[in-house]
């Protein structure tokens, strides 16, 4: 059961461009969404009721 863990991480010796290239794009995604939550609560911070 480990074994089988460990070579699904391995990914035969590729592991390193794999984990990277699904890290990169989530990071990315994870940040812009975190940006845009930041700048809707400033704009309903700042906005004025009429």
């Amino acid at each position: 059961m480990i074994d089988e863990i460990l070579n699904f991480i391995n990914m035969n010796g590729h592991s390193f461009y794999i984990w990277t290239a699904y890290f990169i794009p989530l990071t990315l995604i994870f940040s812009y969404i975190l940006i845009q939550r930041s700048k809707l609560k400033r704009m309903k911070k700042y906005e004025t009721k009429i």
